[in-house]
């Protein structure tokens, strides 16, 4: 599950990622996580690694992280 990957999207959709945080993360570090992930057979795999908090409160919390993602954006 990665964060804002630094790709060439924004630049060809003609806006660029205008928020400070999260700070995209380069390809090749999503890469890395993923081929870690594959080869530990790991179902799930984070970068950066404080995306798991979301998960955990959304598990734990549901109406607390629905309440937060309505005012800082997830799904």
């Amino acid at each position: 599950m990665p964060g804002v990957v630094r790709t060439a999207f924004f630049d060809r959709r003609g806006v660029a990622y205008l928020r400070h945080r999260p700070r995209p993360l380069p390809a090749a570090r999503v890469a890395d996580t993923l081929v870690r992930g594959i080869v530990t057979e790991r179902d799930e795999s984070f970068t950066p690694s404080w995306l798991r908090l979301p998960v955990a409160v959304r598990a734990l919390a549901p109406t607390t992280y629905r309440r937060l993602a309505g005012r800082f954006g997830g799904s």
